[in-house]
């Protein structure tokens, strides 16, 4: 259809970011507001959330890509087994303001 998507090129930055404000707020670091180990002490319950969060995030994009699709590079397959296993549309976009 032609479409060509735009991106913002930030995953690096965010790294980087993410990594020192981490450390500078954990105990290690200036502020000392949290246990430098409560990843470690918590990371059960994160990718269980995480995987429950991205099955349910799957169950929204299908449904939006076959309702609401962003662009014309969508549809279904007939199986929505299928649709959701393999996604509705090649582009998925969220309105935001």
């Amino acid at each position: 259809t032609g479409h060509v998507p735009r991106y913002k090129d930030n995953a690096v930055l965010h790294c980087i970011v993410y990594t020192i404000l981490f450390y500078v707020g954990s105990n290690l670091g200036p502020l000392g507001w949290y246990d430098f180990g409560i990843i470690y002490d918590t990371f059960t319950g994160s990718v269980a959330f995480l995987n429950l969060f991205g099955l349910m995030f799957c169950v929204f994009l299908t449904y939006k890509g076959l309702n609401f699709p962003s662009t014309e590079d969508c549809g279904s397959s007939g199986s929505i087994t299928k649709d959701y296993l393999w996604g509705t549309e090649l582009y998925p976009r969220l309105p935001c303001p």
